[in-house]
């Protein structure tokens, strides 16, 4: 595929599902691993999911408790800002509407593990160290889909490691 402005932060999607492996060229080009019965037509490229609404992490409907904000960090992050926290127990909740949602961060090996928690419900706990070591900006860290239509509040907490960082959430309406 080529294209502007693709980059190692440009999220790569087959058939709507995020795709590992791919090799990011000079000039905008990017080579993509395609799975059996996979064709370059089921490839794409960006911030979210297709039929996702990307809410970035700046946004005013995000509450943040113990996160600071840091901007131009160049790693790839949506917006080239991200919100992080280094104490445990930090919060960031998203109240929204829809039936799906996704968080975005990054995995690097000074990141540990975030808990999510959707109405209140059970927390699940997400690794967000990545199994290469390498650094991956603007990644859905964890998806939820099949919630019933209407409101939701997500609460997201950093639970060890050294950073948690959030690169906002996507919704599915």
């Amino acid at each position: 595929m080529a294209g502007e402005g693709f980059s190692n932060g440009t999220p790569v999607y087959v058939k709507g599902s995020v795709v590992s492996g791919v090799t990011y060229l000079s000039g905008g080009f990017l080579i993509v691993p395609l799975s059996d019965g996979a064709q370059a037509s089921d490839v794409s490229l960006g911030g979210s999911q297709p039929g996702v609404t990307r809410v970035n992490d700046t946004d005013g409907s995000i509450s943040y408790s113990g996160f600071s904000y840091l901007a131009n960090r160049g790693y790839g992050d949506y917006a080239d800002d991200i919100h992080y926290a280094t104490a445990d127990g930090s919060t960031a909740t998203l109240s929204f509407t829809g039936t799906g949602v996704q968080v975005f961060g990054e995995q690097f090996t000074d990141q540990g593990s975030i808990g999510v928690s959707i109405d209140g419900g059970p927390q699940q706990t997400i690794d967000t160290v990545p199994a290469d070591g390498q650094r991956h900006a603007n990644v859905a860290l964890f998806t939820a889909t099949g919630l019933s239509s209407g409101a939701h509040t997500i609460v997201v907490t950093k639970l060890s490691g050294d950073y948690a960082t959030l690169d906002g959430f996507g919704t599915v309406n």
